[in-house]
């Protein structure tokens, strides 16, 4: 696998793009519980000037949240909806080790009892870091690596959302019904391009190898954002 860096300068933006189809569940004027999938667009603009506000377009689809309206929202340090879009920023990215090994340590160490296991805890840690696009080069690899530590993790050859084909580090959990969790990696560039949620066994209304979640991530400089 090699590793580039897509980065903007200032007056310019990085545009991380994901395209969704996420699972949505919904209780009809009847009382009826029914889950369906719903499409929907996220454009999230990071400043070269991380001074400067970070822009987020979004389309919520046809199941957003009731207080929530599509359109553009722009913030300081991406804290679109008052809280931080990453989990952690970039002074707390840069302070992280670079190897695997120490990488798998430090998020084995912070568990706190949740998910439905420790291994799933610390795969979803570290996927909702490296989701974003946010995370540099040097270090996605160490955390690839972290993720090829945890126990049951396995790799295969996926498409995202769009059908782009890529290397999948997933992991299934037995405690969730057999779900399994799935970031999908351009080996050409070392970026994530998209995730995929899939059922391993019939469960919550879904069957064996139903996909109930499914995303495309690409990455563009671009020299402005919506207003």
């Amino acid at each position: 696998m090699t590793f580039v860096d897509p980065i903007a300068k200032p007056g310019e933006y990085l545009l991380v793009h994901t395209h969704a189809n996420w699972s949505v569940t919904g209780v009809d004027t009847a009382g009826n519980v029914s889950t369906r999938m719903n499409a929907q667009t996220i454009d999230v603009y990071v400043p070269g000037n991380r001074d400067e506000e970070w822009v987020l377009d979004r389309d919520w689809g046809d199941a957003g949240p009731a207080l929530m309206e599509d359109g553009v929202i722009r913030a300081k340090d991406g804290r679109f909806y008052g809280g931080p879009w990453s989990p952690l920023d970039a002074e707390q990215l840069a302070a992280l080790p670079r190897d695997g090994q120490a990488l798998y340590d430090h998020f084995n160490a912070q568990y706190q009892g949740g998910s439905a296991s420790r291994d799933e805890d610390n795969f979803v840690r570290i996927t909702d870091l490296l989701r974003l696009g946010l995370v540099p080069a040097d270090l996605r690899a160490g955390l690839y690596e972290a993720l090829a530590l945890i126990p049951g993790v396995t790799a295969s050859e996926q498409a995202n959302f769009d059908g782009k084909v890529g290397i999948a580090i997933g992991r299934t959990e037995p405690l969730r019904a057999g779900q399994r969790a799935e970031i999908i990696i351009d080996p050409d560039t070392g970026l994530v391009i998209g995730e995929r949620t899939i059922m391993t066994v019939a469960a919550f209304g879904f069957g064996s190898n139903d996909v109930v979640g499914h995303t495309a991530i690409d990455y563009r400089i671009v020299n402005e954002a919506p207003q």
